[in-house]
């Protein structure tokens, strides 16, 4: 495995973890909150989509089988990527 390869894991890994600890403590999970708690945790400012237009963020899949997590994960380490280059 290349180091660049290892180092994107790692963060990766930490990122998941920080997921992980906001799905602990919000059942109720509603993407917007997800993405205020990784912008307020990151310092990033992500913004989540309103699917219907009706200001109603469905609840996110978190579950880590979900295409939707490694979708944020992905979103998350970009966007740190983007900040620290």
């Amino acid at each position: 495995m290349k180091q660049e390869d290892s180092f994107k894991n790692f963060f990766k890994e930490q990122i998941k973890e920080v997921i992980q600890n906001y799905i602990k403590e919000n059942p109720n999970r509603q993407r917007q909150d997800l993405y205020d708690y990784l912008n307020e945790h990151y310092d990033l400012n992500l913004t989540a989509y309103d699917y219907d237009g009706g200001s109603d963020y469905a609840k996110v899949a978190l579950n880590t089988e979900k295409w939707e997590y490694d979708y944020v994960v992905d979103k998350v380490f970009e966007e740190l990527k983007k900040k620290y280059s």
